[in-house]
């Protein structure tokens, strides 16, 4: 759990560097950097994955256990999005307010008059590409999601009744973050994956199917939207049902509203 925590500091440590070297400064040398920042991450995801046959046993210890990992892995996969997050979407606005430092469509610098240093470089300073970045937040989103869907409810007075349970919130204003950043990370994807499919450009989006054809493209795009859709439904569900805090309540109304932008003729989530 500690060494989840610190993943997530140096994350957002390396974002804030980043975004604070002004026009005229020369870029220090980030693509290092980033490049053993991630390759931390990824040897600590495969420290945390291989717990995944652990059989936790029973009781209120083994509970604790099995939620604690799973939020380790949830921060884990956040560290990750977080690093990625820009070089893949370039941090253009999609919710309306500011959560979690994610760029928001009603803040007075937007749209900007012109774009900041790391985005004008950032294929000098970055050493992902857009694609490569876009999988990498595509699976730790994804891995978040099922978090999200397997996280127990508390339980803080034992009660064997499932629906006593579900009153209790089961997100914490702690790790609510990195729920919205995988959000904003499924919707976007779902945004670009639905533009090639208008401009039937979907070899564009390639990277983001499972082996694709031109026979099976469709297909294969289809999926992945409903599996984005789904992802999105599931976290936001979760937050918007967690209302005993403001905060975490706000963010599932965010989240549905970019829902039914992106599906209007949905019922909500």
């Amino acid at each position: 759990m500690m060494k989840a925590q610190e993943a997530l500091f140096e994350s957002n440590k390396m974002v804030q560097n980043i975004e604070s070297v002004d026009e005229t400064a020369v870029l220090p040398d980030f693509g290092t950097r980033i490049r053993k920042l991630d390759s931390d991450f990824v040897s600590l995801v495969g420290e945390v994955d291989r717990h995944l046959l652990t059989t936790f046993g029973e009781g209120p210890e083994a509970s604790v256990a099995q939620n604690m990992w799973m939020i380790s892995r949830m921060l884990i996969h956040a560290a990750r999005t977080r690093l990625h997050r820009f070089r893949a979407f370039m941090d253009i606005p999609l919710f309306l307010d500011n959560y979690c430092d994610l760029a928001a469509i009603n803040s007075d610098d937007f749209p900007h008059q012109s774009a900041p240093k790391w985005v004008t470089d950032r294929e000098v300073s970055f050493p992902f590409s857009e694609q490569e970045s876009s999988i990498i937040c595509l699976k730790s989103s994804l891995v978040v999601t099922t978090i999200y869907r397997n996280l127990a409810y508390a339980n803080p007075l034992g009660s064997t009744s499932s629906s006593r349970s579900r009153t209790y919130p089961k997100t914490i204003p702690y790790f609510a973050c990195s729920a919205m950043q995988s959000c904003y990370g499924l919707l976007m994807l779902l945004h670009r994956l639905r533009a090639c499919l208008a401009t039937d450009r979907l070899a564009n989006c390639y990277h983001l199917l499972n082996n694709p054809t031109p026979a099976s493209e469709i297909a294969d795009a289809e999926r992945l939207s409903e599996e984005l859709r789904h992802g999105v439904e599931i976290i936001g569900r979760s937050l918007k049902s967690d209302v005993i805090f403001e905060g975490v309540g706000g963010m599932g109304r965010e989240i549905e509203g970019a829902y039914m932008a992106a599906f209007p003729n949905s019922s909500g989530i």
